[in-house]
């Protein structure tokens, strides 16, 4: 009796291995195809957000153009490799070593990018001391954030008249997770440095932005095109102007989605087709502090001819019929049939040339309209403006409902003596670098009061260079002018007209750097300004803005 209990209990044994060995192969097997599959495919670079606003390179687009920070070039994906010979399967792993042994995971790679600039600034004048109007003039300094002895239109980010020699303050970080077909990216910004001043809660962003992107390269006709989806909030910027920081296409301020094909059609002729769509939370006035939204959607095509040559045909529309901004906003008087009108689009080209010896020349040029543009929030940023509404603002003061539209145009060209002579910016010391760069406004307004004017003029350019007489330190100069022209904003002028706006600048630097073509810098500079003298005669403090600026300041990127 003892032995058959035994014997049966052996048995047992043996019928409950077979079945824990093929539970053990249905959990293991799928999980080592899914992994496969995961696998299967090209590595996808992590796409790095545009979210700065600055950085020291002076031009980009979508992929090419950008500043230290703003340069996001999307990587071209590698060709998908060649199949791996089928191999016999592999025996079921029963225990949980060899199941880590069969199944591969992958590897995940983390990196984090970000970009910093650190500006000191001061204006230096003649006045008399505020206590005692009877002192004399007497030499005086105000730093850049205490007051606007500097002048207000020229440090400025949004409006025509930034140069960006009085840039302020500005930090990213970006931290991308990326695996394959597949990144993840989520970052923070800010501009107000607060260890060293005051609090200001609302200067920082975190979180900023934080996306998905999935990627994977598929045969189409015979060709080795690629195909990315995004989704979350992000920005994208098109036709950028590193001198001016800002975009003749736009920067998007979206929460939705990003599609990219990218074609290669010959060895030399590669195309490239997106598309978005989203919407820009937008806080509106009102006592329960309601968030009302503004959509927007892009499409554009880029095309890159043999290297040399980046042509790009581009196109936004932004909108919005939400009630939410007619019944707590006040940006705008009228019905709520003025807001659903209300929409802003943005047509336009950019073009850069890459020629041996000639250098560098990138040119950019849009059709804005607009049409009730107060009503409309800051989902496209565009020409140092965010949304309708700034557009309205800057280019179209004296249209009543923020309607018109505008023609824009901007232009940057780089070389070096060492460029001329076919080694390239920066290949060889000493050198001497230059740029020549400007941009321009004509915009037409409508709905304007009787007898105002409906059309506006603007325009600022100049040029600089920079000897190098070592990669590590060079002394440049620039100048740049800029003519507002009748700046009605400004204020009207003793005659009662608007002020004619106008100042020149007047800039040697001293920049030094660990190599020439390294992304920091830590420079030193003096601006001199000459202003117009409606801009004297009325400003709102004697005497007028600071005509002298010494500055330094602190870049990098990584």
């Amino acid at each position: 009796m003892s032995l058959f209990v035994r014997m049966s209990c052996l048995l047992s044994g043996i019928l409950l291995s077979a079945n824990v060995m093929a539970a053990e192969t249905d959990v293991i097997q799928p999980v080592a195809e899914m992994t496969l599959a995961q696998m299967d495919g090209e590595e996808d670079a992590a796409a790095e957000e545009d979210a700065s606003m600055g950085g020291e390179a002076t031009m980009g687009g979508e992929a090419s153009m950008g500043g230290e920070a703003e340069a996001v070039a999307d990587v071209a994906p590698a060709p998908a490799p060649a199949p791996a010979p089928v191999a016999e399967p592999a025996p079921v792993a029963t225990d949980d070593a060899a199941a880590e042994e069969e199944v591969d995971y992958g590897s995940w790679g983390t990196e984090w990018h970000g970009y910093f600039r650190t500006p000191f600034a001061i204006g230096i004048s003649s006045r008399t001391d505020p206590d005692n109007p009877d002192s004399g003039d007497n030499l005086q300094g105000s730093p850049w954030w205490g007051s606007n002895h500097i002048y207000d239109k020229e440090k400025n980010y949004y409006n025509f008249g930034f140069t960006r020699l009085q840039e302020g303050d500005w930090a990213q970080i970006l931290i991308t997770a990326s695996h394959k077909h597949v990144a993840a990216t989520v970052g923070g910004m800010g501009w107000w440095y607060q260890f060293v001043s005051q609090n200001r809660s609302a200067a920082a962003w975190w979180p900023g932005l934080a996306d998905v992107t999935l990627n994977t390269d598929f045969d189409l006709g015979g060709k080795n095109a690629n195909i990315e989806l995004k989704m979350g909030a992000f920005l994208e910027p098109y036709a950028y102007n590193g001198v001016y920081d800002t975009y003749l296409i736009q920067r998007s301020h979206l929460v939705g989605e990003h599609v990219k094909l990218t074609i290669p059609v010959s060895d030399t002729f590669t195309l490239a087709l997106t598309h978005g769509f989203g919407a820009n939370k937008t806080g509106v006035d009102g006592e329960d502090g309601s968030i009302a939204h503004t959509l927007a959607h892009y499409a554009n095509v880029v095309m890159n001819i043999g290297g040399k040559v980046d042509l790009g045909l581009y196109y936004n529309s932004s909108w919005s019929n939400d009630p939410t901004f007619y019944e707590n906003g006040d940006t705008m008087p009228g019905t709520f049939e003025d807001y659903r009108e209300s929409r802003m689009r943005v047509m336009g080209a950019d073009v850069h040339l890459r020629l041996p010896k000639f250098g560098h020349l990138w040119a950019a040029m849009n059709f804005i309209s607009v049409k009730n543009g107060w009503a409309l929030g800051e989902a496209i940023e565009v020409m140092h403006s965010f949304g309708g509404g700034g557009v309205a603002s800057n280019y179209l003061p004296n249209s009543q409902t923020g309607s018109g539209s505008t023609i824009n145009a901007s232009w940057i060209w780089e070389n070096s003596i060492q460029g001329f002579k076919g080694n390239g910016v920066g290949g060889d010391f000493p050198d001497l670098t230059f740029t020549v760069f400007g941009m321009m406004s004509m915009a037409s307004m409508d709905d304007v009061p009787d007898g105002a004017d409906d059309s506006r003029t603007q325009i600022k350019g100049g040029f600089d260079m920079t000897f190098w007489p070592k990669s590590w330190v060079g002394v440049m100069f620039r100048y740049d002018g800029v003519n507002f022209g009748k700046d009605y904003a400004a204020g009207p002028a003793a005659d009662g007209e608007a002020l004619e706006v106008s100042y020149h600048v007047f800039t040697p630097r001293v920049i030094f750097k660990s190599n020439f073509v390294s992304a920091e810098s830590l420079w030193i500079q003096f601006s001199k300004y000459a202003f117009s003298d409606d801009v004297n005669d009325n400003y709102y403090l004697e005497d007028g803005p600071d005509a002298l600026v010494f500055k330094m300041q602190a870049n990098i990127g990584w």
